[in-house]
């Protein structure tokens, strides 16, 4: 049989996304309050609290699922702008009269600058559909602007040259640029000449990876998550994986056979720790644990907002899927190349620095993220080992006390498997 390590370096190599298990029994909801002060580099706001709250609840009516980290820091440069230019509308904010939408293209170009993390793309050419509404609206004498005319005016700047439409998006464009734009295309008075297709950088292909594999702002809202695999080893043993995550970097996977857990692997945010049965809990030196530390990556680095490079390599091909090959640096100087479809734009596969070949299938949505519910990993030697997903749940309730080891008295995991497996069923109702 093989090592049993070589079961957590296959599980390793395998996307954040289908690394992650399902709760053996009930825990209470982590403690997930957020920062309600607004704070700019570590400093008190100027500002009181109604304020900050009056932009931020404009924000949230229009954008649901806006970061409210981000938010407090736009809010804090929006009204910090609106003061040092009109001082005179900043003093009656909060009155019946104040012309708010008189200012929410500048509000929608601040909120732009703050989103600059790949999974954002989706997020950033909403935000900029909005801020050109917002410009069209001032322009419009008599007429109704909604959404479809933003959305055509977006359409048009995104096929001019590709400066215009990225400097947009980030908010590096100011109104009266927007408006040239804008009147450059009514002047032209017909649809921009066709243009050659665009040849995607590898920053182009993460943005569309972060677009088409969740639902808006999904992975920056979700705090946990848990998934009950199967897995069939190379060796051709059958094991059930439990493996739990919590942001930003907690992870517990145990590995189950013939319904007993054989061992169990964690991290706290502070140190590795491992545990098998009838014997204590022992922390294992960062150095030594291996490929098991990427088990700390919350997210798949695709998404990852900092700490990961991406270069393009020659295309590829995985039967009849073409494929874009990305090789994805991470901050630790450790890389593997990911599998990109050309069509769908879902990580079908992955090359490790190991030479495994994991292939990826079956994808389902799961608390708005796309998930691979089947995992087929190929090594040096042919080997096959297939990882499938019983059930996942997003943002199950999971506290810090799950990821750290016993106390000293107290019973550990295994004592307490061994109890629950020895106690007397109830009775069905």
């Amino acid at each position: 049989m093989r090592p049993r390590f070589s079961f957590f370096r296959f599980l390793a190599h395998l996307s954040a996304v289908a690394l992650v298990l399902t709760v053996v029994m009930r825990s209470f909801a982590a403690d997930a309050t957020e920062a309600g002060a607004a704070v700019v580099a570590g400093e008190a706001s100027r500002f009181t609290e109604t304020q900050r709250e009056y932009i931020h609840s404009y924000i949230l009516q229009n954008l649901p699922d806006f970061p409210r980290e981000v938010a407090v820091v736009t809010v804090e440069r929006f009204l910090s702008e609106l003061q040092r230019r009109s001082p005179g509308e900043f003093d009656r904010l909060l009155s019946p009269d104040f012309p708010l939408r008189k200012y929410r293209s500048l509000l929608f170009q601040l909120i732009g600058a703050q989103l600059t993390g790949p999974a954002q793309v989706a997020l950033r050419e909403e935000v900029a559909r909005k801020r050109l509404e917002a410009i069209l609206e001032s322009q419009a004498v008599g007429k109704v602007v909604g959404a479809l005319d933003a959305a055509t005016a977006l359409a048009k700047i995104k096929a001019m040259a590709p400066v215009h439409p990225r400097r947009l998006v980030e908010g590096r464009m100011d109104d009266d640029e927007v408006e040239l734009l804008l009147r450059k295309d009514r002047e032209a008075g017909a649809a921009p000449a066709p243009v050659k297709p665009k040849v995607l950088t590898a920053s182009d292909i993460v943005a569309e990876f972060g677009r088409r594999n969740q639902e808006g702002a999904a992975w920056q809202k979700l705090r946990a998550l848990t998934i009950h695999s199967r897995l069939r080893t190379a060796a051709g043993e059958d094991l059930e994986v439990f493996l739990l995550r919590m942001r930003p970097d907690r992870f517990r996977m145990a590995i189950v056979a013939a319904g007993a857990t054989r061992f169990v692997i964690s991290y706290d945010g502070a140190k590795y720790w491992q545990q098998a049965p009838g014997r204590p809990a022992q922390e294992i030196p960062a150095k030594t644990v291996g490929a098991s530390r990427y088990l700390s990556e919350f997210v798949d680095p695709l998404v990852a907002e900092s700490g990961v490079s991406f270069e393009r390599l020659p295309d590829g091909a995985d039967g009849a899927a073409k494929t874009y090959r990305l090789s994805v640096r991470r901050a630790d100087g450790s890389t593997y190349v990911a599998w990109i479809d050309q069509e769908t734009f879902r990580q079908i596969g992955r090359e490790t620095d190991d030479q495994q070949i994991i292939r990826y299938s079956d994808f389902r949505m799961v608390g708005g993220i796309a998930l691979a519910f089947r995992e087929e990993s190929t090594d040096a030697k042919g080997g096959k080992a297939v990882l499938t997903l019983v059930r996942a749940t997003p943002d199950a309730g999971l506290i810090q006390a799950l990821f750290e080891p016993a106390g000293a008295g107290a019973p550990d995991y295994f004592a307490l498997e061994r109890m629950l497996a020895g106690a007397t069923p109830i009775p069905a109702k």
